[in-house]
């Protein structure tokens, strides 16, 4: 169940502007997500839709002053009209609604072009036994998924794509190319291997090295013959890929990743490069799937 929009302003045409689904909690990490939603919008025209989900209704519950649901539409109201000041060109409308986040986020999702969630960062030193809401959403999500991790600020590095280099991160690769181009940053393509052959081991080095090498390269050519203006330079590390994003994001505006698919033993050895990545971010992260 969904109370009425808290406020709205409509552009000139939005039909032209890139939907944005804001799932947002007035909390620090919701906060962060929307400073960064107004910061796109000096690149782009925004057509923002902001969410602030409660948990479903129980007996007494009210919604008179000081109540839940009073409280979560002022957060709202504060959310839009941040973006409203940061970003006076958007277009903004803001709901507050009853339930289940996923879904809904699933019955909103339809019409957005992208989703931006606030991430409350794990700690390095906190097992992670269960699955944040942000890492369930970009899961799942049949559009591109940003996660912001709380405290963000801007950063004039350069976008990191993660590329896998076997064609299962075209659509990743895409969406890299035209952030980069919008921001006007310097797009780095990453690609990271661990040594996984056998037998000889500075054989199986060897060929490891340049085959992902040459999968780096492919990469790097196909971009370039896209986008010809766009600055783009390879970085080929030799580590887990997961690690290596880590290590590298502090310095990146914002990395992007495709969603491949996994098998329920990787989920168990969380070996998903993209959910160890948006658990504990250390700048924006876009997770792109692969198809949809």
């Amino acid at each position: 169940m969904s109370t009425p929009e808290v406020g709205a302003r409509p552009t000139r045409d939005r039909a032209a502007a890139e939907h944005v689904l804001l799932v947002a909690d007035g909390g620090l990490a919701g906060i962060a997500a929307t400073r960064w939603i107004a910061a796109r919008a000096a690149t782009r025209a925004l057509d923002v839709h902001l969410v602030d989900v409660l948990p479903p209704e129980r007996p007494g519950d009210g919604d008179g002053p000081g109540s839940m649901r009073a409280e979560a539409g002022e957060a709202a109201e504060q959310a839009r009209d941040l973006v409203v000041q940061l970003a006076p060109a958007a277009a903004v409308h803001a709901e507050v609604v009853r339930g289940d986040a996923d879904a809904a986020v699933r019955d909103r999702i339809g019409t957005a072009d992208l989703v931006v969630v606030g991430s409350n960062r794990t700690p390095l030193d906190v097992p992670r036994l269960t699955t944040s809401f942000a890492g369930r959403i970009a899961a799942w999500s049949s559009r591109p998924v940003v996660v912001v991790p709380r405290g963000w600020e801007p950063s004039s590095g350069p976008v990191l794509l993660a590329a896998e280099g076997d064609g299962s991160d075209d659509r990743a690769a895409a969406f890299a190319a035209e952030e980069a181009e919008a921001a006007g940053r310097q797009l780095v393509v990453l690609h990271a291997w661990r040594l996984l052959g056998l037998g000889s081991v500075a054989a199986a080095a060897e060929r490891s090295g340049q085959e992902a090498a040459a999968r780096l390269d492919e990469v790097v050519r196909q971009l370039q013959r896209t986008h010809p203006a766009l600055r783009v330079a390879p970085l080929l590390e030799r580590e887990g890929p997961a690690k290596a994003l880590t290590r590298l994001g502090w310095g990146a505006s914002l990395v992007v990743l495709g969603r491949h698919a996994v098998t329920r033993l990787d989920r168990l050895l969380q070996r998903s490069v993209s959910a160890r990545a948006v658990e504990r971010p250390t700048c924006p992260i876009a997770v792109v799937p692969n198809a949809g």
